[in-house]
């Protein structure tokens, strides 16, 4: 173990290197050294370790150790293959520590017998050959016999490491050297104080006061609309055309950072300082103060687990009243929690703001058998992490789960929407629909959403909003935290944009770019987007200030390479410029 700690860490010096503007010869040698040194102490360690507590124990804590190390580095391998995730990263753990994690990764009892024999053969291997190299070596070399252990546990672990790290292509790329996390050569940052939300002003009040629904749909890619899998809602809109945008962009690309960007109109780094406050303590939704300021009563239905997710609780216990329905078989959470918002948008003594979030496109992606249009399938409960090679194999299976699954979630909304039709065309109901985000089918490799990767089919998602007085109205960029500012300015409130949001009325020419952060940027990630209306900059945080931010890739909106020119790079430079000038505008942080 201290031999792959001693590996991981002359890798982390890589980074470093790079700051202190080593070359690439340099800095593996500087790796090299330190594992060679460190591999050195840890021969010696555990001769010393086979003299004192016997060659027997000695040999199977060393099998132990370099057993387990190599199920490491397999598990690794095959987790960043499927969704782009290292075992190194926070992001991974917090969400493996959330309760009710099992519903949200689907593990199946082949996957856990799978990797406890993996782990047993990895573990058992070492000792057997420990045994045979000490029956080998030790009559013939009695001197250098207890040091059989160490000698074999450094060269093993250095082969295996050096294999893994100079020929394993995808683990290289996987171990992003400080690229997608804070670490090696970035500082880390923390919050220092909160400025948000301001109070709303007594110019706040409604003329008018219709109902508003906001409904997010798990997992939603902008295809789905275009491919013929919401064809219920097409019908609708072709009845009653809503505001559309070409290209509508999630402020985030798991579900509690689009969720937040979409309720609190600010992008997605705010998320972490809020919900590191007591729950109680927690900022509360600037939008959803200025409904209540309006006499609005606020309500919530969810068919996905947001309560004890990854911090997400102050999010919906804002909200006068929201309940969760986390059955998914036959996506039974999603009809009851759209029977939920049917119930209160049903009682009209107050206005209300409704949220509805449905959940059966996400994995496994669920639906009743009457959606089984698309087939083969795999059957509802297969094991999402049975490994990439074998999941691959099965991808058409699993896109086909999908597509029943955005039917039946077309279904469910148009039903909702039928129901109110009159109140939606006499703008008596305000209705926005969009996605968390979008998901992966191996359209670049992967499959999921989760890894902090920008291709469109993890970030753009619909976006259908019907409001007073803008029919068939569409944009040609947007995103999650343009939602309230397009919402009040359609009902006539200027509340301004400066004290309180990081959005844009899509009802005005559009400023600035959409920006798009990783999940936990930039206090542990260290990955963004910037789009405007012609490019899409992947960036990543740079030394200094967190709000310094390089490009590492440049394309255009297909995702297609562009060739850097001035005029691009000075594109960039004025959306850095007024990024980092508007960046801390509601909380301040520190660089550790």
């Amino acid at each position: 173990m201290a031999m792959g700690l001693a590996v991981y860490l002359a890798v982390e010096a890589r980074g470093i290197a790079g700051v202190a503007g080593l070359s690439a010869p340099e800095t593996y040698w500087l790796a090299a050294c330190g594992v060679i040194g460190v591999g050195c102490g840890l021969v010696v360690l555990l001769a010393r370790l086979a003299a004192r507590v016997g060659p027997r124990v000695a040999d199977a804590l060393s099998g132990v150790s370099l057993g387990t190390l190599a199920f490491a580095v397999v598990l690794d391998t095959r987790l960043y293959g499927l969704v782009g995730h290292h075992l190194t990263d926070a992001d991974l753990w917090q969400t493996m520590s959330n309760p009710g994690v099992e519903r949200e990764v689907h593990l199946g009892a082949a996957t856990w017998t799978s990797m406890g024999g993996l782990l047993a053969l990895l573990i058992a291997v070492p000792l057997a050959g420990l045994r045979l190299l000490r029956r080998r070596a030790a009559p013939l070399l009695p001197r250098l016999g207890r040091w059989a252990t160490g000698v074999l546990m450094t060269l093993s672990v250095g082969g295996l490491m050096g294999a893994v790290l100079f020929g394993g292509e995808r683990l290289t790329e996987a171990l992003p050297l400080g690229a997608g996390r804070v670490g090696g050569e970035l500082p880390a940052v923390s919050a220092t104080s909160i400025t948000y939300p301001p109070a709303v002003p007594e110019t706040a009040r409604l003329k008018d006061r219709p109902d508003v629904l906001f409904v997010l749909v798990e997992s939603l890619r902008a295809d789905t609309e275009t491919t013929g899998l919401l064809p219920r809602l097409g019908e609708f809109a072709r009845r009653h055309p809503p505001l559309r945008s070409d290209r509508h962009f999630s402020g985030g690309h798991s579900t509690e950072f689009g969720t937040f960007t979409a309720l609190y109109s600010l992008w997605s780094y705010h998320f972490v300082p809020f919900s590191k406050r007591p729950v109680a303590e927690a900022p509360r939704a600037f939008p959803l103060e200025v409904l209540r300021k309006n006499g609005y009563r606020t309500v919530g239905a969810s068919a996905s687990m947001l309560e004890g997710w990854n911090d997400a609780d102050f999010i919906v216990t804002q909200l006068d009243s929201y309940a969760e329905h986390l059955e998914e078989h036959d996506g039974a959470g999603d009809t009851a929690a759209a029977a939920a918002i049917q119930e209160a948008l049903d009682v009209r003594e107050q206005p209300t703001f409704a949220f509805l979030f449905l959940n059966a496109t996400h994995h496994n992606y669920h639906y009743p058998p009457e959606f089984a249009r698309h087939e083969p399938v795999l059957p509802e409960g297969y094991d999402h992490f049975m490994g990439d090679d074998k999941l691959l194999a099965y991808r058409d299976q699993i896109t086909n789960r999908y597509k029943n699954a955005a039917l039946f979630v077309d279904a469910t909304i148009a039903r909702l929407l039928t129901r109110y039709e009159a109140r939606i065309a006499s703008g008596e109901l305000i209705v926005v629909v969009t996605g968390d985000h979008g998901e992966e089918f191996w359209d670049h490799g992967l499959l999921g959403h989760s890894a902090p990767r920008f291709f469109n089919e993890r970030l753009r998602v619909p976006l259908l909003a019907w409001l007073p007085g803008q029919h068939g109205k569409a944009v040609a960029l947007s995103t999650h935290p343009d939602l309230w500012p397009t919402v009040f300015d359609a009902l006539g409130l200027d509340l301004g944009t400066v004290d309180w949001t990081n959005g844009e009325s899509l009802l005005r020419p559009r400023i600035g770019p959409v920006f798009i952060g990783s999940t936990t940027y930039p206090f542990k990630s260290a990955r963004a987007c910037l789009v405007d209306h012609q490019t899409k900059w992947w960036l990543e945080r740079c030394a200094g200030s967190p709000w310094c931010l390089r490009a590492t890739r440049t394309t255009d909106h297909a995702d297609e390479d562009l060739t850097i020119t001035p005029e691009l790079r000075a594109r960039l430079d004025g959306h850095l410029s007024a990024f980092r000038a508007r960046s801390e505008r509601f909380l301040s942080v520190t660089v550790e």
